[in-house]
């Protein structure tokens, strides 16, 4: 039951890409608001306060940057859970198809990006 309750709360990643994208953009804006709340925090400094996943010391100030976040935590956290879902649950095969798009989707906004600054 907690595997499936995770999965759940995690299930933006395994939507359309345009429904991931806005999900992950509102992820991206709550760590920023969170870290500005306790930039000067003493639990913070002290790491006796927990931290959501996006960790205090991450830049996340554009685009590419969101972007290479979020494909770090779907490859390392998310699709591999999926995976498992869609072998035990024939149903949650679409799901997993989003999330590959969704992984394409932010490697072409990184590597747009990693263009974008050589110019």
């Amino acid at each position: 039951m907690d595997a499936i309750l995770h999965m759940s709360d995690s299930s933006m990643y395994a939507m359309p890409t345009v429904v991931a994208v806005s999900w992950s953009n509102r992820i991206i804006e709550e760590f920023l608001l969170f870290q500005l709340s306790c930039e000067d925090s003493e639990e913070i400094s002290k790491g006796t306060l927990f931290a959501p996943a996006l960790p205090l010391n991450r830049k996340v100030d554009t685009l590419h940057e969101a972007a290479q976040y979020h494909l770090e935590c779907i490859k390392t956290h998310l699709k591999p859970g999926w995976k498992i879902f869609a072998n035990a649950f024939n149903h949650c095969g679409d799901l997993l198809r989003n999330i590959n798009a969704n992984i394409e989707h932010f490697n072409n906004v990184i590597l747009s990006g990693e263009k974008n600054e050589e110019k």
